[in-house]
């Protein structure tokens, strides 16, 4: 994996050790808007009223309703273990919560889960089907369709999102193929092919202590599954190849 990747893995990572501390720490899977970091304990927490858009940025509202949908749709694509904890703690929840009629979903919580307003909106009721879909319950999932479906009219907001759901739902949402991204010859994957990647073969086949290969499939040029001097042969003659090109572009 080269340098790039690492970096988005890493994020990938760091933000789901955000979201199971919003979520243990609550138990109810509702996420804020917004989340800080406390300058004091280095904790990641609910923001305050009016940090960037409204009193309710601490809040469940008009950003993180969307959680339900994107979060648990990392678990229906990629079965993704965090993303399920999430989906299953905020199913149970929001069961609880609406005592198992989901028209009583309302638009927004506090992160305890109480609610902030006394009417109901598209945008936060459709994406519980993704999040539902995430269980066993199947019960709760095709209510939770059945009433978005026959919702009626709204906004462009709510309608989009409802359709996006929907998608993920009825397992249409398209996931591009992944093809293989290596560079031939780059076996420390730092995105390039050139005289160190050579060298450290070499050192490799040597069996120099220490030494390893971050990407050893693109060293096999010979395509055989083995790694050995014919490799390294015509490793060098790429080498050269490419130091030629270059040349002769000057």
């Amino acid at each position: 994996m080269d340098k790039e990747s690492n970096r988005w893995l890493s994020l990938y990572e760091n933000t789901y050790k955000i979201i199971n501390k919003i979520v243990n720490d609550y138990g109810t899977g509702i996420l804020p808007d917004f989340i800080v970091k406390d300058t004091t304990t280095g904790e990641f927490i609910p923001s305050p009223p009016n940090f960037l858009e409204s009193e309710n940025d601490g809040n469940y509202y008009y950003n993180a309703c969307r959680t339900p949908w994107r979060i648990s749709m990392d678990y229906l694509i990629n079965g993704n273990a965090d993303a399920k904890k999430f989906a299953d703690t905020l199913n149970a929840f929001i069961i609880k919560k609406t005592q198992n009629d989901p028209t009583n979903i309302m638009a927004g919580y506090t992160p305890d889960g109480t609610a902030i307003s006394d009417w109901d909106d598209l945008c936060f009721n459709a994406p519980f089907i993704v999040s539902a879909a995430c269980s066993e319950d199947k019960t709760w999932h095709d209510k939770v369709r059945n009433m978005c479906i026959n919702y009626g009219e709204d906004v462009y907001f709510g309608d989009t999102i409802t359709m996006l759901c929907l998608i993920v739902d009825d397992s249409g949402w398209v996931v591009p193929e992944i093809g293989d991204t290596s560079i031939r010859g780059d076996v420390n994957a730092d995105g390039e092919f050139n005289i160190s990647d050579v060298v450290l073969l070499q050192k490799w086949l040597l069996a120099v202590p220490s030494v390893e290969l971050s990407d050893w499939k693109a060293a096999d040029l010979c395509e055989d599954g083995r790694l050995d001097v014919f490799d390294l042969f015509l490793m060098k003659r790429m080498l050269i190849e490419k130091n030629k090109s270059s040349l002769s572009a000057q």
